[in-house]
């Protein structure tokens, strides 16, 4: 019966002692401050990037822009608009300078 008491005993005394080094642990977590940005520097195009794999998604940092492959697809520029840009004002080309053009006059009595 002592015996019994004793391994009781033993067992609560092992749990609190996993409680109480646990609670100092945890008591030494801090946050990690960065002492430096991180800075990627690159000097070649997205067509020095690594081959596309099936099944890999890959990101290259190139100089000329930051492109992506998903799942093995071919690489496209992240960040670009995909809106074209206007080439041409009533059918007319190159540095087109818009002015305002009156068509009717005014008679003033």
């Amino acid at each position: 019966m002592r015996l019994r008491y004793i391994r009781h005993a033993v067992a609560l005394l092992s749990l609190l002692v996993l409680v109480a080094l646990s609670c100092l642990h945890s008591s030494h977590v801090h946050a990690q401050t960065a002492t430096t940005p991180l800075a990627i520097t690159v000097a070649g195009l997205h067509t020095s990037c690594l081959p596309v794999a099936v099944g890999v998604t890959t990101f290259c940092f190139a100089s000329d822009g930051l492109w992506q492959s998903l799942n093995g697809a071919a690489y496209v520029q992240l960040g670009v608009s995909i809106i074209p840009p206007v080439t041409s004002v009533n059918g007319k080309t190159g540095a087109v300078v818009l002015g305002a053009v009156t068509t009717s006059t005014t008679t003033l009595q």
